[in-house]
């Protein structure tokens, strides 16, 4: 009897890094610490955000708006941060 031939893709290096941070999430909840265990999972929280957002093409300003609201709580602005339409509102008002 034959076996199936199941197509793969290559792991990325994406997949990669988010093996190794499982393995350290791993790691990190074998610990029994519970402050140092609450510190680590931030870092790897911060690290696989930081992958996520380099994958989705976010630009700088994206990922800085969206670091603040998770860090401060601010809200999420929908729009750019250098909006055209800023300056002609201001404009129309004068």
């Amino acid at each position: 009897m034959d076996s199936p031939i199941i197509p793969t893709r290559r792991a990325t290096r994406g997949d990669r890094i988010m093996q190794g941070l499982a393995a350290l999430q791993r790691d990190v909840e074998l610990g029994r610490n519970e402050t140092l265990k609450r510190q680590r999972r931030a870092v790897l929280r911060g690290m696989r955000a930081g992958i996520w957002a380099d994958g989705q093409g976010l630009t700088i300003d994206e990922v800085v708006q969206g670091l603040r609201a998770e860090l401060f709580g601010w809200p999420l602005r929908m729009l750019p941060v250098h909006d055209d339409d800023d300056e002609l509102c201001q404009s129309d008002g004068e």
